[in-house]
Order: C-alpha cells, then sequence, then structure tokens
C-alpha cells in the first residue's frame, strides 16, 4: 500500500466539526428549495380561488412565506429533534437493535463470537477505550460491519453473521479496525446527525402520503353541494402532492450530500486501518469477499435504507448512479489497499505479530514501554501526538498486557458479579484497619464478596500499568448489569474510594472511567457540544485542572510551582503565585466543560496538563493513569504511555 501519514485526531475531529457546518449549509439551502416550492404551488391554488372570484392579489406575499416557512421549518426540525434525541436516549445500541443486531456477551462460549470480542477488545485497549459494545446481526448473511454512535462512550459495532462466518482474522481484524477509525475521528457523530436530519426532511414527505391516503373517506355524490367538497378535494390532493414530491426531492438531495460525505470517509477508514494494522492485505481480502460472495453486503432490515451510510460496505446493494451511492466502488478501494494488486488481492504478509516482533527486538523497548536498564521519559508532545493513534507495536503492547494478566482475572471480568468483584479488589488499601473498613463496605454485595478473597494473592502479581486496561475490561462485563445493579454497584465503589477520608490519583482515575463509560449505558447520553473556540473561554477550567495536576503529581512544591508555570505557559497564560487547592468536585466540573471545547482547545489542554507531569521528566503508572483519564474526560482517547521504571 502507498505510504499513509499518522492520523491527525485533533486535526481530523476539526474537519469533521468543518463538515458538519457545511453539511448544515446545505441541508438549509435544500430545506429552502423546499419552502420555495411549496409556497408556489400554495400561491398558485391561492390564485385559481382569487381568479374565481375576480379578486386580483400581489405574487409574493411575505405573510404567506412565513406560515408556509414555519410551517416546513417545524416538521422538518421537530422531525430531527425527534430523531436524533431518540438515538441520544440510547447511544448506538438503539441502531444496532433496529437492524436485528444481537448483544454478544463478554461471557458468550462461542468461538466465532469469542474471536470478535477478541479483536475488538484488543484495538480498543491499544486505542486507550474501552471495548465498545458488539452486536451480531444473526439474519444477515452477507459480510458487513458499522458502527454508531455519539461518542467513544456510547460506541457500538455490530457484525453480519455473514462477515463472523466468512472472515478470517486478519480480515476480521481489517475491518474492525476500519470502523475504529470511524469511532476515534469524529465520523460516527456526524452520521449519526445525517440520520436525524434525513428523517425530518423525509417527515414532510410522509405527511402528504397521509394527506392523499386521507381522500379515501372523502365521499362524492355529485350534486351542486358537493362543487365546494370537490374544490376542497382538489386543493388536498395538490397539496398534498405537493409535499410528497418535494419531500422526496429533498430527501434525494439530502441523500447525495450524505453519499458524498460517506465516499470520503470510507477511504480515510481504510487507510487508517491499514495503517492500524500494518496489514493491508487482510482488509483488501475481506473486500474481495465482498465482491465475490452472492449476497456481498447488503442488509435486509427494513431501516437499513436511513442507516446506509454506517456500513463498512454497500447495505443497498442497488445504486441508480453513482452519485447516489454511500460507498466508493470495491475495486478502487482496494487498488488503493494494494497498488500492485491491480485490484486483485495479495497473499496475505507474516502475521501482524511474526512481522513486528524483529522491530520490537531491534528497539530495545518492552511490550510495557520501558527500556531495560533505563528510565524511560515521557516527551509531552508526543504523549499528546499519541492521541487517537492505533498502532501495530500498541497492539503489540496489550496482547502482552493480557498475556501477563493472571487467567482468573481474565475471565471473572467477562461477567458482571466477577467483574465487580475484580474491581473491588483493585480499590482494596495496603493499611489494615483501612481495608479490613472496606471489606465490610463489599459486604453489602454479597455475590462479588465471597470472590474477592480469591483475587488479592492475583493482584499482588499484577503489573501496575496493567491496572486500568483491567478496569476496561470489566466494563464490559458491568455493561450486563440491571439498572439498580449498577446503582447499586456504584455506591459501594464510592464508598471504597472514600474509605481512608482521601482519594489518590489511582482510585480517581478509576472512578472517573466507570462513570464515563457507564453512566451513559444506565442513563441519558450527553453528546457534549462543542462551543468554545478559544482558550480564554475556559480559562478558569484550564486553571482548576492543572491546579489538581500540579498539586498531585509533584510533592515536592518548588516542583509543583515550575509545573504549574510551564503548564499555563503552554496555554499562553500567566500564572500567579503557587498553584491554589482544589477539590475532585471542582475538578469534574472543569472537566464537564472543558470537554465541550473545540478540538484545537483540547489538544492544547492536554498538552499543557502533559507538560504539567513530565516536569520532573518522569512518569510513573499512576500519572500515566491520571493523565489517560483527564484525556478520556476531554473525548481525547490516550493510548498507553511509555512510563519510568524504579531505578535506585
Amino acid at each position: 500500500m502507498a505510504a499513509v501519514g499518522t492520523m491527525d485526531f485533533f486535526g481530523l475531529q476539526e474537519q469533521a466539526r468543518r463538515r458538519t457546518t457545511r453539511l448544515v449549509v446545505l441541508y438549509a439551502l435544500a430545506v429552502a428549495g423546499m419552502i420555495l416550492a411549496i409556497y408556489t404551488v400554495v400561491r398558485l391554488l391561492m390564485g385559481a380561488g382569487a381568479e374565481a372570484s375576480r379578486a386580483a392579489a400581489p405574487w409574493w406575499q411575505p405573510e404567506l412565506v412565513l406560515a408556509v416557512a414555519g410551517g416546513v421549518l417545524a416538521v422538518v426540525a421537530g422531525g430531527t429533534a425527534f430523531k436524533t434525541i431518540q438515538l441520544a436516549a440510547h447511544g448506538g445500541r438503539i441502531v444496532a437493535e433496529r437492524l436485528g443486531g444481537r448483544l454478544v456477551r463478554s461471557d458468550t462460549t462461542d468461538l466465532a463470537e469469542r474471536r470478535l470480542l477478541n479483536v475488538v477488545e484488543e484495538m480498543a485497549l491499544a486505542a486507550g477505550l474501552s471495548a465498545p459494545q458488539v452486536y451480531v446481526l444473526d439474519r444477515e448473511r452477507g459480510i458487513n460491519a458499522l458502527a454508531a454512535g455519539f461518542s467513544p462512550r456510547d460506541a457500538v459495532i455490530g457484525v453480519t453473521r455473514g462477515a463472523l462466518e466468512l472472515l478470517t482474522r486478519d480480515e476480521l481484524q481489517g475491518v474492525i479496525g476500519h470502523e475504529f477509525s470511524h469511532i476515534l475521528y469524529g465520523d460516527m457523530r456526524l452520521n449519526i446527525r445525517l440520520i436525524g436530519v434525513l428523517h425530518g426532511i423525509v417527515l414532510i414527505s410522509l405527511i402528504g402520503g397521509m394527506l392523499i391516503r386521507s381522500l379515501r373517506y372523502v365521499r362524492m355524490s355529485g350534486g351542486r353541494r358537493d362543487k365546494g367538497a370537490g374544490g376542497a378535494v382538489l386543493v388536498i390532493l395538490a397539496l398534498g402532492g405537493t409535499l410528497w414530491l418535494v419531500g422526496w426531492i429533498g430527501a434525494a438531495l439530502a441523500s447525495l450530500i450524505r453519499a458524498a460525505v460517506s465516499r470520503q470517509r470510507e477511504f480515510l477508514a481504510d487507510a487508517a486501518s491499514a495503517q492500524f494494522t500494518r496489514n493491508p492485505a487482510g482488509l483488501a481480502s475481506a473486500l474481495q469477499k465482498i465482491a465475490t460472495v452472492s449476497l456481498q453486503g447488503r442488509i435486509a432490515a427494513p431501516s437499513a435504507l436511513e442507516a446506509a451510510h454506517l456500513f463498512f460496505a454497500d447495505a443497498l446493494g442497488v445504486s441508480l448512479d453513482r452519485l447516489m451511492a454511500t460507498h466508493p466502488p470495491i475495486e478502487e478501494r482496494i487498488r488503493r489497499l494494494v497498488p500492485s494488486a491491480g485490484g486483485a488481492v495479495l497473499p496475505s504478509p507474516p502475521t501482524p505479530s511474526d512481522a513486528r516482533a524483529p522491530e520490537a527486538a531491534a528497539s530495545g523497548v518492552s511490550p510495557w514501554g520501558t527500556a531495560p536498564g533505563a528510565a524511560a521519559r515521557i516527551r509531552a508532545r508526543e504523549a499528546v501526538a499519541a492521541v487517537g493513534q492505533l498502532t501495530p507495536s500498541r497492539l503489540d503492547w496489550v496482547r502482552a498486557v493480557l498475556e501477563e494478566v493472571p487467567a482468573p482475572l481474565r475471565e471473572a471480568v467477562r461477567e458482571p458479579v466477577g467483574a465487580r468483584a475484580v474491581v473491588f479488589a483493585l480499590l482494596l488499601d495496603r493499611d489494615p484497619v483501612v481495608r479490613a473498613r472496606q471489606l465490610e463496605v463489599i459486604a453489602a454485595d454479597t455475590e462479588a464478596a465471597r470472590q474477592v478473597p480469591s483475587f488479592l494473592p492475583l493482584m499482588a502479581r499484577l503489573r501496575p500499568e496493567a491496572r486500568l486496561p483491567l478496569v476496561e475490561l470489566a466494563i464490559a462485563g458491568l455493561r450486563q448489569l440491571q439498572t439498580d445493579e449498577y446503582e447499586h454497584f456504584r455506591g459501594i465503589l464510592f464508598d471504597l474510594i472514600r474509605a481512608d477520608q482521601r482519594v489518590d490519583l489511582f482510585e480517581y482515575a478509576l472512578g472517573r472511567l466507570i462513570e464515563r463509560y457507564l453512566d451513559p449505558v444506565f442513563g441519558r447520553v450527553d453528546p457534549a457540544p462543542q462551543r468554545y473556540s478559544k482558550v480564554a473561554h475556559v480559562e478558569p477550567e484550564a486553571r482548576t485542572v492543572l491546579a489538581a495536576l500540579a498539586g498531585w503529581g509533584h510533592r515536592d512544591p518548588e516542583a509543583a510551582d515550575r509545573a504549574w508555570r510551564h503548564a499555563l505557559a503552554e496555554l499562553g497564560l500567566e500564572a500567579t503565585g503557587s498553584p491554589p487547592p482544589v477539590s475532585l468536585d471542582e475538578v469534574d466540573r472543569a472537566l464537564n466543560r472543558l470537554r465541550e471545547a473545540m478540538a484545537a482547545v483540547r489538544e492544547k489542554m492536554l498538552t499543557a496538563c502533559a507538560v504539567c507531569v513530565a516536569e520532573d521528566e518522569r512518569l510513573d503508572a499512576v500519572e500515566a493513569d491520571l493523565l489517560r483519564a483527564i484525556a478520556d474526560a476531554l473525548d481525547c482517547p490516550m493510548p498507553p504511555l511509555m512510563v519510568a521504571e524504579n531505578t535506585p
């Protein structure tokens, strides 16, 4: 494959935001055209009535324009808002379920489903995410997949039964890598909005169809009294037909815009997947299978039409014109992945793990990201540049993590009781007095409390760097809880954290991670708007977070002061005195507002955070966990970081 440059997470996020703005303009023009067309028909009908009564009226009537515009905008905006709110209430899972998807439980014993979950988990951990929920579309025998949701917190991945059965692991990994690109780079939010807007425009057509169908209830006897009724029928027929036609023309224009955007994003996602896996032939082979199997990527579910742009391959199977196609031709996608193949698939290269082994050995970097015999250093800008990146070396790191985690812990986190017990065990304090108090708290969860003691010796063998990845794995099992069970678990969790009357960095990072990924599952998804374009708009919040980082990450007051000054300077802000003390509640509120900043501001903020914790030129495992938790709170998934080894 032609060389693929490193994907710029923040640049692609900003590109998605600008594309959304352009789409709003284009949709506004389409709606304006619909208003003009409907006004023209209404005015012609009024003109016919005026001619019959020998009355004359000007063609352009501002009051009538406003009335028509108000009605059309109310229908389009109302339909769009209804659909978007419906999707926001449940995240990506409502899309998967409407397509006939079945949630794959994390403790599944089906070998094909287990392989799929393993691929998704590896990629998610390497990207710095909790693994999204996975759905299988059991009734779909074609080869296809999709990612849906507003953000990584509520994202789901759906895979057809055909893909599960017909693709090899390398091919499946290429397809999942493609979908992770949509999760990481802001495509999902744009795609969900496209569904909402398209629904609002189609609603105009549906209303027209309802008006036409209502005529079946009108009875005509041919008498003089029925002349007025006949005129009313003609008016309803003309107006209903106009709304039906204009609505479908508007929907066609909207689909045209949607298709143009989707095609370009598919090329980008293919390139990203090839970069993630360093195995473009795997993805190209999956595309080749789609082109050759009888059903290709077709989706039979009725809701496939509105969700066609979400899929990995063409879900509809028919297109009257290439302009309306939501995906580029498969042959072109294969040529871009493997140029030397001329559209045919080359033999697969060595397996990714084998191909990358010499590279890891040559660099002297262990799977944990630390240089043997020397303290590893973190460079702030390099850490931020890693946001949204998923590389083969990080996939190797994840595999090493999963191999070193004791098998009983790996198995336990796949089901709800074991997942709760593992999280509780991670929070137990070394102080016997505090631990005794915590065990009393855990006793409120009888099932989990039985398992906790058996996990304690295993926790002693767990590397510090593996703790948060283990929690990220446990989130899949915790998603299977009922709402009341989750509330009970959440209460115990924070009672454990507060048992010693203080919150350390790891406890804060763990609690934040649980809240970020599980609260939306058991409540309403809250897609944050991006409205702050300058650091000055969020200066108080930036100072709050950096003050907390400087105080938490540096015990020496002088080092904390230096970190505070350098971090603020990174944002172009002046430091006045020492970093003030701040509470965790203040930090949480600040992060929630900073999440609403635009990509460029969040990038600067995250760089300042990295500068702050790296002031002493070392990054220990707890600081890495905290930095990743802050990045995640800003919707900037940060992959595992290189941490400093303990040296004498």
